[in-house]
């Protein structure tokens, strides 16, 4: 995604001083960035590649301000303001829902219409399937599991019995069974 300095300095409430109207499209160490980079200075072992930076702009403490040859996005949190801002940046596409051909759904399972469910995966009568879950390929889920809205699960994972919390990302061949997962 690409902000205005200003837009973003919006999204994370912090203090923008300099020109709002720059584009932000990434996110960059001080030594390393580009234009359109964004960069931070939490850590004051940093300072000295802060003058000849050339980020669009950098994430920084009212201490360091000063100092910057480009504008600056003050915040008592430089690090959390930095993360923010990369999650801000680099959202994931939305999830293209359906079931792939191969997969096996029983009719007595419920799936949301907007999950993601790939190949090889079988749902077993008595699942139910959350909002924009995304099951990677091979997934067995058995009858009693509940997966909540917004999870994401990888390849080859068996699931149980189980509660899986919204939110959650389960790596590529676990098997969870009678647990509640977030």
């Amino acid at each position: 995604m690409q902000f205005t300095l200003e837009s973003l300095a919006a999204s994370l409430g912090v203090e923008l001083r300099g020109d709002g109207d720059v584009p932000v499209v990434s996110v960059g160490t001080l030594q390393n960035a580009g234009q359109g980079d964004l960069s931070f200075l939490a850590n004051p072992k940093y300072r000295k590649y802060l003058p000849t930076t050339r980020a669009c702009a950098v994430l920084l403490t009212e201490e360091y301000a000063a100092a910057s040859p480009v504008p600056v996005l003050i915040t008592d949190n430089p690090y959390l303001g930095y993360a923010r801002a990369a999650r801000l940046l680099y959202r994931e596409p939305p999830l293209k829902a359906g079931v792939h051909p191969s997969a096996l759904v029983n009719s007595a399972a419920r799936v949301h219409r907007s999950a993601r469910i790939e190949a090889h995966c079988v749902i077993k009568a008595g699942a139910e399937i959350g909002a924009r879950v995304h099951l990677g390929p091979g997934c067995v889920i058995g009858p009693r599991v509940y997966i909540e809205r917004n999870v994401t699960i990888g390849s080859d994972v068996l699931i149980k019995d189980a509660v899986i919390l919204r939110n959650t990302r389960i790596e590529d061949g676990r098997q969870i069974v009678g647990e509640v997962v977030s």
